[in-house]
C-alpha cells in the first residue's frame, strides 16, 4: 500500500522502511518530488548554491572569451603574412 509523500508522489512502504533503516536524510526523500520535473530540480539546485554556480558561469564565459581572442589573434597573424 503506497504512503502519500508530499503533494506530488507516493513512496511505497518497503522503500520507506528501507530509507528509514538506512538513515536516508529527509532532504533525499524530498528530492523524490522532482522525479518527473528535471528542470525544477536543476533550478532548485542552482538556487541553493548561487555563488558556486556564478563562479562556474564566470569561468566558462572567460574561457570562451580567451578561446575567441586566441583564434582572432591567430587569424590576424596569418592574414598579416606576406
Amino acid at each position: 500500500m503506497p504512503i502519500k509523500f508530499g503533494s506530488q508522489g507516493t513512496l511505497n512502504r518497503p522503500s520507506r522502511s528501507i530509507a528509514l533503516l538506512w538513515g536516508v536524510p529527509a532532504v533525499m526523500e524530498e528530492a523524490c518530488q522532482y522525479s518527473d520535473r528535471p528542470l525544477a530540480f536543476l533550478a532548485r539546485y542552482v538556487r541553493r548554491r548561487p555563488v558556486a554556480h556564478a563562479a562556474i558561469a564566470t569561468a566558462v564565459v572567460a574561457a570562451v572569451g580567451c578561446s575567441v581572442g586566441a583564434q582572432y589573434g591567430v587569424k590576424v597573424l596569418v592574414d598579416s603574412r606576406p
